[in-house]
C-alpha cells in the first residue's frame, strides 16, 4: 500500500477551512447583547403622586380639626402646606380643567382662612369639595412609560 503524500496536506486544508467557516459563522451572532428591558406596566404612575395625595388629605384633616377648635393660625399653616403639595401634584395631572379647578378650590379655602373671622362651615365644605376632587385625581394622573428621566 502506497501512501498519498498529499493526504496530510488535504486533511490540514480541510481542518483550516472548517475552522474559518466556524469562525465566520460565529461572527454573524451579536456579541454579549443583553435582552431588552421589559416594558413598563400600563398602570405605572409616578410613585410620589399617591404619597402627595395622602399628604394633601392629611392637610385637609388638619385644617378641619384646627378650624373646629378655632386654631385659625395653625389651619393657615396647613392650608399653605396643601397649596405647596398641590404644586407638586399638578405637574402630573393631564386634565388642565381638573388641575385648574383643584387649584381654584384650594385658593378659595386658603382665602377663607386668611379672613379676619373665617367661617368654619365654609372651611369644612371647601375641604370636603377638595377631598372629593382628590378621589378623582388618580384617573387624571399622567401615565409614564419607558424611562423616567
Amino acid at each position: 500500500m502506497q501512501r498519498n503524500p498529499s493526504f496530510p496536506c488535504k486533511l490540514l486544508y480541510f481542518f483550516l477551512i472548517a475552522l474559518i467557516m466556524a469562525t465566520a459563522g460565529c461572527a454573524d451572532r451579536p456579541q454579549n447583547q443583553l435582552p431588552p428591558p421589559p416594558p413598563q406596566s400600563q398602570s405605572y404612575t409616578m410613585p410620589n403622586t399617591n404619597l402627595t395625595m395622602n399628604q394633601m388629605n392629611k392637610a385637609l384633616d388638619d385644617i378641619e380639626i384646627k378650624s373646629k377648635d378655632n386654631q385659625w393660625e395653625q389651619a393657615k399653616g396647613s392650608a399653605n402646606d396643601l397649596f405647596n403639595l398641590n404644586d407638586q401634584l399638578s405637574t402630573h395631572i393631564t386634565d388642565a380643567n381638573f388641575r385648574n379647578n383643584l387649584l381654584q378650590n384650594i385658593s378659595v379655602l386658603k382665602e377663607e382662612l386668611e379672613k379676619s373671622s373665617p367661617d368654619q362651615k365654609t372651611v369644612s365644605n371647601q375641604a370636603n369639595l377638595i377631598r372629593n376632587m382628590l378621589k378623582d385625581a388618580p384617573g387624571k394622573i399622567m401615565i409614564y412609560q419607558g424611562k423616567l428621566d
